[in-house]
């Protein structure tokens, strides 16, 4: 009996466990197949389409979206600001759209370190 009570302790801590270890950030651009599967289920899976916009932001695109691409989209039902949202990030494919300061800020010369003409 001790025996069953104390597997059961600790199968119970290892599940908590394993369900609060976070889950793994995917930071690799959004690619074409990603956005029309997404868009395909948001529905069935409550996801809006701003959230997609959202991860188009988060993470960028990993190609130029064309006019066939885009028509694609409005037939499966894209919203302008879904549209507007993979055009902006197809015009710098395979970045990031959410820029990070300090990554910026590393890009800048020190103009303290740079001597005077």
């Amino acid at each position: 009996m001790k025996t069953s009570t104390l597997t059961a302790l600790i199968l119970f801590a290892l599940s908590s466990i394993v369900s609060a270890w976070p889950a793994q950030v995917t930071t690799a651009p959004v690619t074409k197949q990603e956005i029309l599967s997404r868009l395909k289920d948001a529905e069935a899976h409550h996801l809006s389409q701003a959230d997609i916009v959202a991860e188009i932001n988060q993470r960028g695109i990993d190609f130029t979206p064309d006019e066939k691409f885009l028509s694609e989209l409005r037939k499966l039902g894209a919203r302008s600001f879904l549209l507007g949202g993979v055009e902006r990030a197809g015009k710098n494919a395979g970045k990031p759209q959410i820029s990070d300061p300090e990554v910026q800020n590393q890009d800048v010369p020190n103009r303290e370190a740079q001597p005077e003409d």
